[in-house]
């Protein structure tokens, strides 16, 4: 995450001179290319920040794209982004959408999943069970109550006692 924080810094200062190089009409040629990095292990993105400057003027949304680096972060994860922004896209980031790691990181993305600060996510993917939660859970309450007393009906993988 430190290389993130300088990456970051580096890119703050260059999204400042981005913002000085207007010309006389008012119109930009170039603007901060904004993304949200996606946290493998969290399976989740971060806030968007600026990755890149790219010329031209501000773009509307687009199809989300992912965006690879050319590195890793300290921690191994591959530098990954996710953004709506449209073209041009930054040039020096893999934008085929080819890397594995994409498909979980568009999909984070559609599911609006945000990391928070507590190391959790805001729309996580439920966690699967397994077939043996629902046999655990017991039949669902859409029958006559059932007396308690063990009976052919509760036929099945426990035994008498419950275990």
């Amino acid at each position: 995450m430190r290389r993130a924080a300088a990456v970051f810094g580096c890119l703050a200062a260059v999204v400042a001179c981005a913002a000085f190089a207007v010309h006389c009409d008012g119109e930009s040629s170039s603007h901060p290319y904004s993304a949200r990095q996606y946290v493998p292990d969290r399976d989740c993105v971060l806030n968007p920040i600026a990755i890149d400057v790219v010329s031209g003027p501000m773009p509307g949304d687009c199809t989300p794209a992912c965006l690879v680096g050319s590195g890793t972060f300290q921690d191994g994860s591959i530098n990954t982004w996710v953004s709506k922004m449209c073209p041009p896209l930054p040039r020096s980031f893999d934008t085929t959408g080819a890397n594995p790691v994409c498909g979980k990181a568009l999909a984070a993305f559609a599911r609006e999943d945000y990391c928070t600060t507590d190391g959790g996510s805001t729309n996580p993917i439920p966690k699967d069970a397994g077939a043996d939660a629902a046999a655990e859970a017991g039949p669902a309450d859409s029958g006559p109550a059932d007396s308690g007393a063990v009976d052919a009906a509760d036929s099945g993988p426990l035994d008498a006692s419950g275990d």
